[in-house]
């Protein structure tokens, strides 16, 4: 008689348990019964509207869209800033001189648009053995081409970062942008 009523608590207490984990359980997320095909190849082509129009593969790949990337989301002209100071690669340790001329132009006042200037590299193999370090807003670390016979950062020493922007501002998001404030200037838009 006991083992009887053991066994019809515990039936009544697993059907409790089945009830609740019914009744707690969400619904299934609709799935897609469609997605959108196309003749193929994907290809992307100016529309008459002069926006892009993306052709789908069969199976509903298509070329990702990378225009809202870069600077200003991709939507500005990079800017052209002035160059303040213009380097040539040295034999050996170049760091110390990058780092001098970036230090320098950080004592400078940024200008209406809020630079302070740039610094160039020019042409050539610069070996660095420490980090470059950019801790002001406004300076822009600027190369002569990224192919063989353009301005290279070789890191001869050590396995951290070759350049390092840091700041005492913090960061937020202005309109799915980023905008640094408290000691960054925002750039415009």
């Amino acid at each position: 008689m006991v083992n009887k009523q053991i066994s019809g608590r515990l039936i009544w207490i697993l059907l409790g348990a089945i009830q609740l984990f019914v009744l707690t359980q969400e619904a299934p997320a609709a799935i897609p019964t469609s997605y959108p095909t196309g003749p193929g190849p994907a290809s992307v082509t100016m529309g008459r509207d002069g926006k892009l129009v993306y052709t789908y593969e069969p199976n509903g790949d298509r070329i990702s869209d990378f225009s809202n990337c870069g600077y200003g989301s991709g939507g500005v002209p990079i800017p052209d800033v002035p160059v303040r100071t213009t380097l040539s690669p040295l034999v050996g340790d170049n760091s110390p001189q990058i780092q001098a001329a970036v230090d320098a132009l950080a004592k400078q006042p940024v200008d209406a648009n809020g630079f302070r200037g740039a610094v160039l590299l020019r042409p050539g193999i610069y070996q660095i053995s420490t980090t470059i370090n950019i801790t002001s807003s406004g300076i822009v670390l600027r190369g002569s081409g990224s192919n063989a016979n353009g301005t290279i950062l070789r890191r001869i020493s050590g396995n951290s970062e070759a350049i390092k922007i840091t700041g005492s501002g913090s960061r937020s998001t202005v309109s799915r942008r980023r905008a640094f404030r408290h000691g960054w200037r925002s750039l415009p838009s």
